[in-house]
């Protein structure tokens, strides 16, 4: 019996590797065959969408820290500084999940390496002597809890109550034409019906 060698594309039971397929196959029906109805929740509820919450939340900390000068020596932040901070979030894009993963292949450490993506945007800024600021008296808890909710949040918000409130709308225009009557409704002609026989056709004639 001829064996099969093994090779990247193959599993030990000799079947073709899915997974090594191009493109790429999906995991599960919402990335498959659901893709268009649910790709809206990849701004919310992806992996790369959790990650630039987890930016978000480490930004805006940083500008707290600092407005409330919570260090001795710590000044507030320009408007411009702020403004270059906050941008590091509504630019985040697919160049930046990629870059985010080779620093979490580093870190082994999904929130380290959102510190360090966030360190190596500061000195641009003039900010690079607060690097050390960036997730100060933090935990990874304390950035996730506030991640995860945002997400979720703006997932009910932004994607399923739209979806719901359009499906309502769509439910009670389908309730409003089933209780309209007819246009045009059947008129019911009153008649004797046909005799039986012909006696019966006498007396309904002598009726």
């Amino acid at each position: 019996m001829r064996t099969m060698s093994k090779t990247p594309h193959t599993l030990p039971s000799g079947r073709v590797a899915l997974s090594q397929q191009t493109p790429s196959i999906a995991l599960g029906p919402l990335d498959g065959r659901y893709r268009p109805q649910a790709g809206i929740l990849v701004d919310y509820l992806s992996e790369a969408s959790l990650n630039r919450e987890r930016v978000h939340v480490e930004v805006e900390w940083f500008i707290h820290l600092s407005e409330q000068r919570a260090l001795p020596g710590l000044e507030p932040l320009n408007q411009e500084q702020k403004d270059g901070l906050r941008a590091i979030v509504t630019d985040f894009d697919a160049q930046s999940v990629a870059e985010l993963a080779e620093i979490e292949a580093v870190t082994v450490h999904d929130v380290k390496a959102v510190e360090y993506y966030i360190g190596r945007r500061l000195p641009e800024l003039g900010l690079e002597h607060l690097k050390a600021l960036v997730h100060f008296a933090c935990t990874s808890e304390d950035i996730n809890n506030l991640s995860y909710a945002l997400g979720i949040k703006d997932a009910v918000e932004d994607a399923w109550l739209p979806a719901a409130h359009k499906l309502v709308a769509a439910i009670s225009d389908m309730a409003q034409d089933a209780k309209r009557p007819p246009c045009c409704p059947a008129r019911t002609v009153s008649r004797r019906p046909p005799p039986r026989s012909v006696r019966n056709s006498r007396s309904s004639h002598t009726a």
